[in-house]
């Protein structure tokens, strides 16, 4: 779960309106530095945790927040505002450094049109919501450096995704290295995606043939993916069914129940990059396979073709159900 959405949806408009007054600052001002507050908090906290101490310490802070406190925030800034405001500003000054309280404040500032002073104090009745957050991911269990490690290294992405456009972070201390830390993620994840495509178009191309079949028998009512067929047509070996075939039912059935399976066979057998790549050639093998059959269905007689559809219906519901487990 995206832990700055988590935090963000708790803030509703009659909290940020409650907050505003609190502030001294317009609803859309609030709003505008809210939204970029919340990311900016949890890149210093990311920043925090990458050393052993700071980790420590920010497991201590935690240690003061029921699990699930993220839920009442609302009700304290309405009922307890000023104990809220102590509570934060305790935590600020324990977590960071002067300098970095200090930049955030006048990154929000110069951001979205607020004084330092209603920065600081948003800030303030921020961070027991955050933290609120942040222990919750740790109910049932303790909140140690090594979790709140992980935590933040599956978060930095999201975190550097929801700093705004037009905000920066470049005087704050070490928070300034998240929105390249997700770029970094960005760039590593493209050749594993570039790898898993390279298979999925031979194995969307089988699956597509497959309900071009069913389309042909039961009416015709869905729009056939001839598109992605036609992607890989070159590769198709439309010779692999032997011609003294033709017209012989059983031999087609047979046939068409043997192509799935072995269809069905290798997308079990993908389980990462390695394998995926080793499927592909099986994978366009039996897309030729298929295409092969349908010319020899078309040349059977109606009653045939009838029963045809029976075989190709029961055979590739375990095609789908597969392929939508793997993916």
């Amino acid at each position: 779960m995206n832990l700055v959405e988590q935090i963000k949806n708790q803030l509703t408009e009659g909290v940020l309106g409650h907050l505003s007054s609190l502030i001294g600052a317009s609803e859309g001002e609030t709003r505008s530095a809210v939204g970029a507050a919340v990311p900016a908090v949890l890149a210093a906290l990311s920043n925090l945790v990458s050393s052993g101490s700071g980790a420590q310490k920010l497991a201590s802070a935690l240690g003061h927040f029921e699990t699930g406190s993220v839920g009442h925030a609302g009700r304290m800034l309405s009922e307890h505002p000023a104990a809220v405001l102590e509570q934060g500003n305790g935590i600020l000054n324990s977590l960071f450094s002067s300098g970095a309280v200090s930049g955030i404040v006048g990154a929000l500032s110069r951001f979205a049109g607020i004084g330092s002073g209603s920065g600081q104090k948003l800030l303030g009745y921020l961070m027991p919501l955050v933290l609120g957050a942040i222990a919750g991911r740790f109910t049932g269990k303790g909140v140690n450096p090594q979790g709140l490690a992980g935590l933040f290294a599956e978060q930095k992405a999201n975190i550097a995704n929801a700093l705004p456009s037009g905000f920066s972070l470049a005087n704050v201390p070490g928070a300034a290295s998240t929105r390249e830390a997700a770029r970094m993620v960005e760039e590593a994840a493209r050749p594993a995606a570039d790898t898993v495509w390279k298979w999925l178009i031979p194995a969307l191309a089988v699956i597509a043939l497959g309900a071009l079949l069913l389309w042909y028998f039961f009416g015709r009512t869905a729009t056939p993916t001839t598109p992605i067929t036609s992607a890989i047509s070159s590769s198709k070996d439309t010779t692999a069914i032997s011609p003294s075939k033709v017209g012989d039912f059983a031999q087609v059935s047979t046939d068409l129940t043997g192509t799935f399976k072995s269809l069905t066979e290798s997308l079990t057998s993908i389980k990462d990059a390695a394998s995926a790549e080793t499927a592909v050639p099986k994978l366009r093998e039996l897309d030729g396979k298929l295409d092969g059959l349908k010319a020899l269905v078309d040349k059977l007689p109606d009653a045939d073709r009838g029963k045809v559809a029976d075989v190709i219906k029961a055979s590739f519901g375990k095609v789908e159900d597969q392929f939508a487990k793997l993916l």
